[in-house]
C-alpha cells in the first residue's frame, strides 16, 4: 500500500501562523511585564566604588612647648598722705616748754607763732637765742613793726646767762615772764599767720606758694599763676654796719641761711624770717624779720 503525505489546507496553515504569532506576542509581553515588575521591586544597585590611590605624606611631629608666664606684678599700695597737724589760730605760750632739754610731746604742738595784732601793725616772733660757745637755752618774743620791720619791743622769757647747768632752769622767773608776755599778746588780739609752703607741697590754708633758690624768694599766687612778690636777701642789706668779712677771729655774719615765709590774708602782710649764719666757729648767727604788705607792691 502506497503511503501518501497529507496535504495541509492553506486556510489551516494560516490559522496556525496566527496562533503562533499570538503566542509569541503573549510571551514577549509577559517577559516585558515580568522585567518591569522586577525593576520596580528590586533595590537600586549601589554606585560603583571609585578607588583613589593616595601617596603617603610625611607629617612632622608636633613637640609641645612650655611657656612660663611671669607672675603678675604686685599691686602698688601707696600710703595715704598724712593729714596736716592741727594749726593754732592764736599764739599760746607754755612755761613747761621754755628751755627744757627733754620737753613733753605737747611742746611739739603748734604754738601759734608768728602772729599779727588785730590792727595789723605789729607782728610777734619767737626768737631762740644762739649760745654757740656754751649752748645755753634762751627765748624771747620780739614785737616787730609791720611797716618798718624794726623790733619795737622784746619780751624776754629766758636768757642764756640765766641758765646754770648745776642748778637748772629758773622756773619761777620763766613762769612769771610767760604770764606777762601772754597778757600782751591777748591784749593785742594777736592771730596766727599761715605758713607759705613751697610749690611742690599742697596746702589749703593759703593760695600762695613760695619758690626758694639760695637767697632768692618768689611768692606765687596759685589762683592766677602769677608772681606777686620776689626778693633777694643779702648780708649787706641786713647788716649795713658790718664791714667786709675780716680774716680775724672776730665774729661776722657771712651768708644767708634758711628762709621761711608767712602770710596774713586780712592785712595782706607777708613775713619772711631769714636766718643769717656767722663765722668763724662758735659765732652766733642772727634772725631778721622782713615784712611787706602785698597791697603796697
Amino acid at each position: 500500500m502506497e503511503f501518501k503525505p497529507s496535504i495541509e489546507h492553506p486556510r489551516f496553515r494560516f490559522r496556525k501562523l496566527l496562533v503562533g504569532a499570538a503566542i509569541t506576542c503573549s510571551a514577549v509581553a509577559a517577559a516585558s511585564l515580568l522585567a518591569s515588575r522586577s525593576a520596580s521591586t528590586s533595590p537600586p544597585s549601589p554606585p560603583p566604588i571609585t578607588k583613589i590611590s593616595v601617596s603617603p605624606i610625611a607629617v612632622p611631629m608636633v613637640v609641645p612647648i612650655t611657656i612660663t608666664l611671669p607672675s603678675p606684678p604686685e599691686p602698688i599700695i601707696e600710703d595715704a598722705p598724712e593729714p596736716s597737724p592741727p594749726r593754732a589760730i592764736a599764739p599760746k605760750l607754755d612755761a613747761e616748754c621754755v628751755g627744757v632739754e627733754d620737753p613733753s610731746d605737747a611742746c611739739a604742738w603748734d604754738d601759734g607763732f608768728p602772729a599779727i595784732s588785730a590792727d595789723g601793725k605789729t607782728i610777734a616772733v619767737k626768737h631762740h637765742h644762739e649760745d654757740a660757745g656754751r649752748g645755753h637755752p634762751g627765748l624771747s618774743i620780739e614785737l616787730v613793726d609791720a611797716r618798718t620791720s624794726r623790733i619795737t619791743r622784746t619780751l624776754r622769757l629766758l636768757s642764756p646767762d640765766e641758765y646754770d647747768p648745776d642748778v637748772g632752769l629758773p622756773t619761777s622767773k620763766i613762769a612769771r615772764r610767760v604770764i606777762a608776755a601772754q597778757r600782751v599778746l591777748d591784749a593785742g588780739h594777736f592771730r596766727s599767720l599761715v605758713r607759705v609752703v613751697t610749690t611742690d607741697l599742697e596746702s589749703t590754708a593759703s593760695p600762695l606758694r613760695v619758690e626758694l633758690v639760695d637767697a632768692a624768694v618768689r611768692v606765687i599766687d596759685t589762683s592766677t599763676s602769677s608772681a606777686v612778690w620776689q626778693h633777694r636777701f643779702t648780708v649787706e642789706a641786713a647788716f649795713p654796719d658790718q664791714g667786709p668779712y675780716p680774716e680775724t677771729d672776730n665774729c661776722n655774719i657771712n651768708r644767708v641761711g634758711d628762709i621761711a615765709v608767712w602770710w596774713d590774708a586780712p592785712s595782706r602782710s607777708l613775713l619772711s624770717l631769714v636766718d643769717y649764719e656767722a663765722g668763724p666757729c662758735y659765732c652766733n648767727g642772727a634772725t631778721r624779720a622782713h615784712v611787706i604788705q602785698l597791697g603796697d607792691h
